[in-house]
């Protein structure tokens, strides 16, 4: 049984090899499994089929070398391959398989160079597919390159230089324009939707008929609004956006028909929005967004109220062949003429600015920053590459002289050398796309949610395209100069030295200009670091008016059926303070209409003499309401005066509080203290009514409301009455001071807010704190990104140093024996290695620290509070690059101290 299966696998061996040696493999067979029996004659035939197979193989090679030599001597290599497109392709399918299996030679070498470049190629992927769905993909509407908005201007002091409008701006527009096709507006509330027990505060819009028929959508279920829905006096009806018609209605269809209360009113549902369907909009945009559900404008045709009322956001359509500068030169005509008909607009202004431009303004620059910043890394990643390449073409340099000196052309030699880099960058590539998927969720948990058109980030086709074309780049940059140096001038000059040559002046030249490349940007990235954590620094220790932590906020919903009126609101509200402040851990209790860094708020007009009161409108500030406490809540600072007590809150109370910005605005060169008492017209009128001023009670300490980093407008506090939707009239925000750990705060509102009574809904409850951080989410996210890239820049180029001084040791083996064998000190030894990589760290240090000082001025948009020639951080950056330069000479220097001369002479 065992010789059978011997001569079963001596089948599988070539035939001719079979033929030639099958009696003398049969006799040594049936000689050895005579002599054993058991395990003894499985393992003998195991170890019999192994020699055999062996000599098999070991003959095959043997006759190939002799095929190979025969050719040669014949007169050069045979051209085996076909010619044309076939050659072509059996060419490159050879060099192919040729590469692979050297690369598996090498797999340390193939391992760390492919990682080098993944690196590069990840980092690049991600931010541009961040960049490419934020700035390069259009928006999804129809002809989005048409669509502008409308921004208009009512002068310096009035804070209105807003994407907002008045109806009858767009009506006339819409009567008078030739170069704009269509327009359309729309506005937007916070309102409570629902009844008693299923109440909660909701985003409204109130748009136009024929809104999202101007963006090119219909409706997926039912109809949108039609003319006949926005009447005044019109049945009032509801379109649900997808989201809320999953969340909320369970993707029913059976919901069309059906009512839904909104602020206490029945509203019929007539349609389901798609669900691809958004607005987009920069981030100047105060009442339109997004919203839960959608309803008709229903404005009055025939409204003459003053057009300084603008709550609505207009969008415009360009007429064929119409330009955005000439619908701006129209724009200006019809302004013009307005403000001849409306001796309030006298300072009138409009433009109409491209919707995708105006939409990605304020992060265009931060992103396309950041994209120049990784394709520096990537760079330095191919370099890096290049510089291992280089130092793996020198070991197989004798190879590739060999294959010259046999026949092989310049095209030939370089192709082959070329694509070893290219399977190396296909496959980084492979890792890199991979590496950019995690990349993009990371950017996400850093708060790419505060960036606009986040919805249309993903690895798409695109981005994979571009996956492909940064690849073949990085295998360009990385190994053209490797496939240069291995042309046939270069094997000529390895061919008339020997194997165990000094060193290669030209590729040492070179690799030390790629390391000197390297470490010019890694300068320009780790000062560019430096810079934004500063400046990151600088925004999170600002002192914004207000306490950024230690509190926790919340938000009401009160159901308009269980409190029909202001006097029930205001009591629930005060039993919900004395509850509240029972809580051990709870040091205050106060109530707002709008938290700080909650977005746009309400903004309102104001006149302090006779000037302004005829020029109404030419003085605005950001306005709140707010409850006895919230200054001390907030942990603000009150000047002068009082704060509100519990008998402001009622309707008929004309009292404010001011910031010291305002106070110093309306009565320059008044001490605060006299401020307090003085009066302030907040209602347009002539006659100088009582009711229409407001007496000042205090001057708080500004706040930013709307940013950490940016003032904003002057601003003016009323009291919370709970009586109107701008005076918290059914949902208002709700912040607690705490003593103790917010963890344990939260678990204890959770408990006592909903049980104090039915028809009240609590929402949105976080720590004050992450508020903060999302508003500082886009610095954030340029300084650690950059640090990413500093950081792994500055590895590379490290690693870069360390490479070539390491290569330049083994070549100079030799010469440093007979340095050492000749008496020189080991120590200077050292020191040569180390002066020589230490050369090229000053020069290129001092290259990198004027880029950067350049680069920097130009990026100083983006630096809060932190000059772009900060010495500190040149310094710091200067300083780290020298610490690792100098580690990664040292090993280099230490292992040519450690050169032994007997050995050293002893290389060929």
């Amino acid at each position: 049984m065992g010789l059978l299966t011997y001569r079963l696998l001596l089948r599988l061996l070539p035939k001719a090899f079979r033929a030639r040696n099958a009696t003398e493999m049969q006799e040594v067979a049936e000689a050895l499994l005579a002599e054993r029996s058991g395990w003894a004659r499985v393992t003998t035939l195991i170890g019999l089929y192994v020699d055999v197979l062996a000599a098999s193989v070991t003959e095959r090679i043997a006759r190939r070398r002799r095929s190979r030599l025969a050719r040669s001597e014949s007169g050069g290599p045979r051209r085996l391959r076909g010619s044309g497109l076939r050659g072509l392709i059996s060419g490159v399918l050879q060099d192919v398989r040729f590469s692979i299996r050297a690369l598996r030679r090498r797999v340390g070498f193939a391992t760390v160079t492919t990682l080098v470049l993944a690196l590069g190629i990840g980092a690049t992927t991600t931010i541009f597919t961040i960049v490419n769905g934020v700035l390069l993909e259009p928006l999804p509407y129809e002809s989005p390159e048409e669509i502008g908005i409308l921004w208009h201007a009512f002068g310096e002091h009035t804070g209105q230089d807003l994407p907002l409008v008045n109806p009858q701006d767009v009506w006339d527009y819409r009567a008078w324009s030739t170069e704009l096709a269509d327009l359309t507006y729309g506005s937007g509330r916070e309102w409570v939707v629902g009844e008693r027990q299923d109440v909660r505060i909701m985003h409204v819009g109130r748009v136009e008929a024929g809104f999202f028929e101007f963006f090119g959508y219909a409706a997926a279920l039912g109809r949108t609004i039609l003319p006949s829905d926005d009447l005044p006096e019109s049945p009032p009806v509801a379109v649900l956006s997808h989201p809320t018609w999953v969340d909320r209605f369970g993707g029913d269809p059976s919901v069309m028909g059906r009512f839904i209360k909104i602020r206490g009113e029945e509203h019929r549902i007539i349609g389901i929005l798609p669900r691809e369907f958004r607005i987009d909009l920069p981030s100047e945009s105060r009442f339109l967004g997004n919203a839960e559900i959608w309803i008709p404008a229903r404005v009055d045709p025939d409204y003459d109220g003053t057009r300084l009322y603008t709550i609505y956001t207009a969008f415009a359509r360009l007429a064929p062949d119409a330009t955005f500068a000439s619908a701006q030169d129209e724009l200006d005509e019809m302004t013009r003429r307005i403000r001849r008909t409306d001796p309030g607009l006298a300072e009138l202004r409009a433009r109409i600015v491209p919707l995708k431009d105006d939409v990605v303004k304020a992060v265009e620059p931060l992103l396309l920053l950041l994209f120049a910043a990784v394709g520096l890394m990537l760079v330095v990643a191919c370099a890096n590459a290049a510089n291992l390449l280089l130092g793996r073409g020198h070991t197989r340099g004798w190879e590739l002289a060999m294959r010259t000196a046999l026949g092989a052309g310049r095209r030939r030699v370089f192709f082959l050398v070329l694509t070893e880099s290219l399977l190396l960058a296909g496959a980084a590539g492979v890792l890199g796309a991979a590496s950019a998927v995690v990349g993009i969720r990371v950017v996400g948990l850093l708060g790419a949610d505060s960036l606009p058109l986040t919805h249309a980030i993903s690895f798409d086709g695109d981005v994979f395209l571009f996956t492909i074309g940064v690849s073949l780049l990085a295998a360009i940059l990385a190994g053209l100069v490797p496939a240069a140096r291995a042309t046939p001038g270069h094997s000529a000059a390895v061919l008339a030295g020997s194997r165990g040559s000094g060193p290669d002046r030209g590729s040492a030249r070179l690799r030390s200009a790629l390391v000197v490349m390297e470490v010019v940007i890694t300068v320009v990235l780790l000062v560019g670091a430096g810079l934004l954590m500063r400046s990151f620094r600088a925004t999170q220790s600002v002192d914004p008016g207000y306490a950024t932590s230690g509190s926790m906020t919340f938000r009401l919903a009160l159901s308009p059926e269980v409190f029909p009126d202001g006097q029930a609101r205001r009591s629930y509200f005060m039993d919900l303070r004395r509850q509240l402040e029972s809580l051990p851990q709870v040091r205050s209790v106060a109530a707002v209409s709008q938290l700080p860094l909650a977005g746009q708020g309400y903004q309102g007009d104001y006149a302090v003499d006779e000037e302004t009161r005829r020029n109404w409108g030419s003085l605005s500030s950001d306005g709140r309401w707010i409850s006895p406490g919230y200054f001390e809540t907030m942990g603000a600072t009150l000047l002068a005066g009082r704060e509100f007590v519990p008998a402001d809150l009622a309707d008929d109370r004309r009292v404010i509080i001011i910031d010291d910005r305002l106070a110093e605005l309306a009565f320059p060169g008044v001490p605060l203290t006299s401020v307090v008492g003085r009066r302030i017209q907040t209602s347009r009128s002539i006659s100088p009514e009582p009711r229409h001023f407001h007496e000042v009670v205090g001057v708080v300490r500004h706040m930013n409301l709307h940013s950490l980093t940016e003032p904003g407008l002057e601003q003016m506090y009323a009291p919370l009455s709970f009586s109107g939707w701008f005076r918290g009239g059914d949902h208002f925000s709700v912040v607690v001071r705490s003593e103790g750990r917010l963890d344990g705060l939260a678990r204890a509102l959770r408990g006592e807010v909903p049980a104090t009574g039915p028809g009240v809904a609590l929402q949105d409850l976080e720590p004050f704190s992450d508020a903060v951080a999302r508003a500082s989410a886009s610095a954030r996210i340029s300084f650690v990104l950059m640090v990413l890239f500093g950081a792994t820049a500055l590895a590379l180029a490290t690693i870069g140093l360390y490479g070539v001084l390491g290569y330049t040791v083994r070549q100079r083996t030799k010469e440093i024996g007979i340095r050492i064998a000749l008496g020189q000190d080991r120590d200077e030894v050292r020191a040569l290695v180390m002066r020589q990589g230490l050369r090229l760290v000053a020069f290129s240090t001092l290259a990198g620290l004027v880029a950067a000082a350049l680069v920097a001025d130009r990026a100083s948009f983006i630096l809060y509070g932190v000059s772009p020639i900060d010495p500190l951080t040149y310094v710091l950056a200067t300083f780290g690059l020298v610490v690792t330069a100098v580690a990664a000479c040292w090993l280099p220097a230490r292992r040519a101290m450690r050169v032994q001369p007997v050995q050293a002479l002893s290389v060929e």
